[in-house]
């Protein structure tokens, strides 16, 4: 919507750089984002009483990092997107593939070696697995796979800063 408003057009042309203009948008649609992350953990464990045997925090801390990560990766795509429509139709290109290779729905392990290959390269199989490892086995951050996991995804999330930055074109729009 910015770029078909002008207002990417007026971002572009201002003094502030693209990182700027990233983490801007990074902060905003975070803090909404991480305010659902709240309400969802809240919902989940106060009204649906799933039981959880891990440190909530935790938990917590695996979904901010998943978030930060989706966030930019909404913001990488977009700008390769002309309008609303367009963006739209990255998402089943980029959640769908996740969500059926992320190890929710069938072990990552009784999949074909290729597909497992390329659940291991999506960010959502390791927040899956801290998140199993967290509230069902009761793991902390001194475990080394939720250690690992979480380390991946913050790796997952800087990455993604760094591409929406860089995918960010300075031309008028």
């Amino acid at each position: 919507r910015e770029r078909s408003q002008g207002t990417l057009e007026r971002l572009m042309a201002s003094p502030i750089t693209r990182t700027e203009v990233i983490l801007g948008y990074m902060v905003g649609f975070g803090v909404f984002a991480l305010l659902q992350l709240v309400v969802i953990l809240t919902f989940t464990v106060y009204v649906l009483q799933v039981h959880t045997v891990g440190n909530l925090l935790i938990v917590f801390l695996v979904g901010a990092m998943l978030t930060v990560g989706a966030v930019n990766m909404g913001l990488f795509f977009s700008a390769f997107a002309r309008n609303e429509l367009q963006v739209m139709q990255f998402v089943p290109l980029v959640i769908v593939p996740q969500a059926l290779l992320s190890g929710v729905f069938w072990p990552v392990k009784g999949m074909p070696d290729v597909l497992q290959w390329l659940a291991h390269v999506m960010p959502l199989t390791y927040a899956n697995e801290a998140l199993r490892d967290v509230m069902i086995k009761g793991h902390g951050l001194t475990d080394g796979n939720v250690a690992l996991d979480l380390l991946v995804l913050v790796f997952y999330a800087a990455a993604m800063v760094v591409a929406g930055v860089l995918s960010l074109r300075r031309e008028i729009a």
